[in-house]
């Protein structure tokens, strides 16, 4: 299988990713699929995004790179 993976061009709608969880993640183009490609350590993991949910991408730091540190507000959301 072929992929084809471009950087995503940064314009005002998609430049504020407030989650924490991106400075783990950068933003790919997959076959004209947005992803999320996971860049903690020497892990590669390109993950979904639907409606540019973090929930995956945190489950993913939690469960495979135990971390814990993404701070969480009051209502049990990671804060921005």
């Amino acid at each position: 299988m072929n992929q084809n993976t471009q950087p995503i061009k940064r314009t005002k709608k998609n430049y504020l990713l407030r989650s924490q969880v991106w400075k783990y993640f950068k933003q790919v183009e997959i076959d004209g699929v947005l992803r999320a490609k996971c860049v903690h350590g020497s892990c590669t993991q390109t993950l979904s995004i639907p409606n540019w949910s973090t929930s995956s991408l945190i489950k993913h730091l939690r469960t495979v790179h135990k971390v814990d540190d993404l701070k969480k507000s009051s209502n049990g959301r990671v804060a921005t």
